[in-house]
């Protein structure tokens, strides 16, 4: 008795339709995550323009990405990215004496926070 011990992952499905279906689905889900990482990455798209050899098509691609960034920055889908920069830069600047104390900016700690609950129902 022969028994087969392939990864099912890699083994093409009997039905068609299946394999059909799993192809159409890994694409839009590789369409929309490219989506995300455009909108919510513009710095990225712009600094891989800028890193092009010189030419028409590269400068083009150069002055989109300059206005996509500037566009995704005004509607505000750069938030994440300058959070995540912010928050590295912070780190990046402390010694390794104040990392163990260190607070995000704006951080309040859950006993300034229980003050500020019971000030409030004083109030």
């Amino acid at each position: 008795m022969e028994t087969d011990h392939r990864d099912p992952l890699y083994v093409r499905p009997e039905d068609d339709v299946i394999h059909v279906r799993t192809r159409i689905w890994t694409g839009r889900v590789m369409a929309v995550i490219a989506l995300v990482l455009l909108l919510l990455n513009g710095s990225a798209l712009e600094r891989w323009a800028a890193r092009q050899p010189p030419g028409w098509a590269s400068e083009t691609l150069r002055q989109i990405s300059d206005v996509w960034n500037d566009r995704t920055g005004l509607a505000g889908f750069d938030g994440p990215r300058s959070f995540v920069q912010a928050r590295r830069e912070d780190l990046l600047a402390l010694s390794w004496a104040q990392v163990l104390t260190w607070r995000p900016t704006g951080h309040q700690d859950a006993e300034t926070l229980q003050e500020a609950a019971t000030e409030s129902r004083e109030d």
